[in-house]
């Protein structure tokens, strides 16, 4: 079984997509597969409330390697000199490991469907404590730092190339009891 790496570009923000739809083009997709991690969120249109998707990580595309690091690297570097929307591989720093670790895989997988997106989470507030009922963040209240009820919306922080990144998804709180 080939192992799978997880390596991440960072590139002009607004031009995820088109990067991807690029990649696709350029890259053999059994090696080498382009993503962007979407959030599912409320909006409200016509005064009522519709699911849209919306991308997590503004700036960044993921990419899932089949092979070695070596390997990706070469396409990659190619592709950041024929590619003006990419700007860099994004890595650990001094370390200089383009290699997403496991522990922050493993958590961005859990948060996720299928199709990379995190799905929008139905919870309480009960006593002042937030208890995700259904969804993505059931279970992971932990990660959670602020709640705009309004938008209908958390802001969560998750382990990213070695440093906290915050992200806002979907999560509607449908009641609060002062406990």
């Amino acid at each position: 079984m080939t192992k799978v790496n997880w390596h991440v570009l960072f590139v002009h923000t607004g031009q995820e997509e088109k990067v991807i739809q690029i990649l696709r083009k350029r890259w053999d997709t059994e090696m080498y597969t382009p993503f962007v991690f979407t959030a599912e969120k409320a909006f409200k249109k016509a005064g009522r409330f519709e699911n849209e998707r919306q991308i997590c990580f503004p700036g960044y595309v993921f990419a899932e390697s089949r092979g070695s690091v070596a390997e990706f690297t070469k396409a990659a570097k190619e592709s950041i000199w024929e590619v003006k929307e990419i700007c860099r591989v994004v890595d650990y720093g001094s370390k200089g490991d383009i290699v997403m670790h496991r522990e922050e895989v493993t958590a961005l997988k859990q948060l996720c469907d299928t199709n990379k997106c995190i799905k929008m989470s139905t919870g309480v507030i009960e006593g002042g404590r937030v208890q995700v009922q259904s969804g993505a963040l059931s279970g992971k209240e932990g990660c959670i730092r602020k709640i705009d009820r309004h938008r209908r919306e958390a802001l969560i922080e998750i382990g990213f190339m070695g440093g906290p990144k915050q992200m806002k998804v979907g999560l509607e709180i449908v009641s609060k009891s002062s406990g």
